[in-house]
């Protein structure tokens, strides 16, 4: 894919690509009330928004401005991977927890 290539990109919303429909479908139930989960949905939000802007930018013939958006997505996409970490590990001890309770 070359950089002119990005013109012709539909970025999906956040919550209908593959991420954002797992957490309307799954994540919500299963970790409603987690303050990892809020950080995620708002970092995975900011991905989008980040993704978006670069492209505007792009059109816009901006570069040093969508670098600049590119930066804050770099940071919003690290955030989603480390609050989807926390995610697994909290659900990993849960597990453990109810494993423990059951014997």
């Amino acid at each position: 894919m070359d950089i002119d290539d990005l013109e012709n990109i539909e970025i999906k919303s956040h919550k209908s690509c593959e991420l954002g429909i797992w957490i309307e479908k799954y994540a919500k139930k299963e970790f409603s009330g987690s303050s990892y989960l809020a950080g995620l949905v708002e970092s995975h939000e900011g991905v989008h928004d980040a993704i978006k802007e670069v492209l505007v930018l792009r059109k816009k013939n901006q570069p040093k401005k969508a670098w600049e958006a590119f930066e804050k997505l770099e940071i919003a996409s690290v955030e989603v991977i480390n609050y989807l970490d926390k995610l697994k590990q909290s659900f990993n001890n849960t597990k453990e927890e109810n494993q423990i309770s059951a014997s």
